[in-house]
């Protein structure tokens, strides 16, 4: 209770010789080694740091990548289904490749001439006499 009521002295903020640099520079010492010593440590967290991320960044990118090669292999064969159910499951076109495997080339022009013809709303046999008139 008295030191309480007790005025400070001149010496109340000294720490005695730790506190004097001339007399005692061990703290300085050690403070500028410890902050060597940390920001050492630092540059050497931040190396791994870095090499990490860019190895990071090229796994992120490659799987981008082939994310984005999965999606197109998935529209691609989701087209060619679509082709396929809209011309009959594909049974026109396997017919036409069989024909001209059989070398009826004047039977593929006139098939061709007829669904041309059938697009465009007019009568299929017009377009099957354009193709006899064409493969003469």
């Amino acid at each position: 209770m008295n030191r309480e009521l007790a005025q400070p002295g001149p010496n109340m903020g000294d720490g005695g010789s730790f506190d004097k640099l001339p007399v005692n520079p061990q703290g300085q010492m050690n403070a500028q080694f410890l902050q060597g010593q940390n920001l050492r440590a630092n540059e050497d967290t931040a190396m791994y740091q870095r090499g990490s991320d860019a190895i990071r960044g090229m796994d992120k990118a490659i799987t981008e990548r082939s994310g984005a090669e999965h999606k197109a292999a998935e529209d691609l064969a989701r087209y060619k289904a679509e082709i396929l159910v809209g011309t009959g499951g594909g049974v026109a076109s396997m017919k036409l490749d069989a024909e001209r495997k059989a070398g009826n080339l004047p039977g593929i022009i006139r098939d061709v001439q007829a669904e041309k013809a059938r697009a465009f709303g007019m009568n299929p046999d017009l377009g099957d006499y354009s193709g006899q008139v064409m493969s003469l």
